[in-house]
């Protein structure tokens, strides 16, 4: 990870509002891939399923 800050960024936070904002999109890669990453590879296929039903904005994954 680029960024080794535990805090999060309200300012980052709501620039990604805007799925739009590729810039937002790419820091916020950046910074918390690999941690989200590794807690989606932690839930069982019927927790994802079932707690999950959100979707990642066009085009990041």
């Amino acid at each position: 990870m680029g960024v080794s800050s535990t805090k999060t960024s309200v300012t980052l936070l709501l620039q990604v509002r805007d799925g739009d904002n590729a810039a937002a999109w790419a820091q916020f890669e950046d910074r918390y891939r690999e941690m989200l990453l590794r807690f989606c590879r932690s839930l069982t296929p019927a927790v994802w399923e079932t707690r999950w039903p959100w979707r990642w904005p066009r085009g990041i994954l």
